[in-house]
């Protein structure tokens, strides 16, 4: 069996065992967010204002440690929080926004199963995206930053150097949909993961 066919398996089996665990995670988060609640009605708006304030509180928290150029665990941390959390709001403000109609009509917005559903929606998304990052990751060909720099004429100079010792590298602006997610500098060089490593010999000797 060619690798390509064991990958898009294997891709498959991936997405269907998320999905798989979406589900059993809306069981027990409606389990949990019932018992927790207990014999009393959830009102959906005090959901929805706590999940737009937490989505706000996180992104301005965010923001400020990027400012900051704060690196580390607290850093990753908040910013899982805000992947998980400012979708899962804005899935359940959507839910509200189709469905409560039903519910001033007679029937019944069942807010526990809304909010577990948008929780473990977010969570299989960001989940997801994880999976797709970590398959780049390991990609031979797959792009990876090897500098970063704040003017383009210094991007220009070490791509140019990295061009002279073989080794193709390319500049990518921040604005770029291919910058790579994590970085401070305006600018990031760009080469193969598999010249990964001889590109930092050939910057290191000669900066």
């Amino acid at each position: 069996m060619k690798t390509k066919t064991k990958k898009s398996i294997k891709n498959v089996l991936i997405f269907i065992a998320l999905l798989l665990l979406t589900t059993v995670n809306v069981i027990l988060l409606e389990f949990v967010i019932g018992w927790l609640a207990g014999d009393e009605n959830i009102c959906w708006k005090s959901v929805l204002f706590a999940g737009i304030g937490l989505s706000v509180a996180v992104v301005i928290v965010e923001i400020l440690l990027a400012r900051s150029s704060v690196q580390g665990r607290g850093r990753d941390i908040i910013s899982v929080c805000r992947k998980i959390i400012l979708p899962a709001t804005i899935m359940f403000g959507c839910s509200v926004l189709l469905f409560n109609n039903s519910a001033d009509a007679g029937g019944v917005f069942e807010t526990t199963e809304w909010l577990s559903l948008s929780l473990s929606m977010a969570i299989f998304i960001y989940l997801y995206e994880r999976k797709q990052q970590y398959d780049i990751q390991q990609d031979e060909n797959g792009l990876v930053v090897v500098a970063e720099c704040q003017d383009i004429q210094s991007a220009e100079m070490l791509c140019e150097r990295l061009e002279s010792n073989s080794i193709r590298a390319m500049i990518v602006e921040k604005e770029s949909p291919i910058y790579i997610k994590g970085g401070n500098a305006p600018i990031q060089i760009q080469v193969c993961r598999k010249d990964l490593n001889a590109a930092k010999n050939h910057l290191g000797k000669s900066l």
